[in-house]
């Protein structure tokens, strides 16, 4: 079962192969000192979790203007992206 199908069937209340699991953020000296330099996807991949990635703008931690949202499809998992306003002082993309 991919992450996706893990994480659908338990929304759903249906019985996954695992119980989804994920941590809530990677902390950049973790990832620096005990992961290689990896970043949170590759430290997801890296330990077998299933990658959950949170982004606030309220928090500071968003995506870039020119993101390329690309970067983090699979063939199991697919993120598409659709700007609906690209001002820069109120950029809007919905996935």
């Amino acid at each position: 079962m991919t992450s996706k199908e893990r994480l659908l069937t338990a929304l759903a209340r249906g019985k996954p192969d695992r119980l989804p699991a994920t941590v809530h953020q990677w902390q950049g000296y973790h990832l620096e000192t005990y992961m290689d330099g990896r970043s949170d996807l590759e430290a997801f991949a890296a330990v077998g979790l299933d990658a959950a990635v949170q982004f606030s703008q309220d928090l500071g931690n968003y995506w870039m203007a020119g993101a390329d949202f690309s970067r983090f499809s699979t063939p199991e998992w697919r993120d598409e992206a659709t700007v609906v306003s690209a001002d820069p002082d109120h950029r809007v993309v919905r996935h």
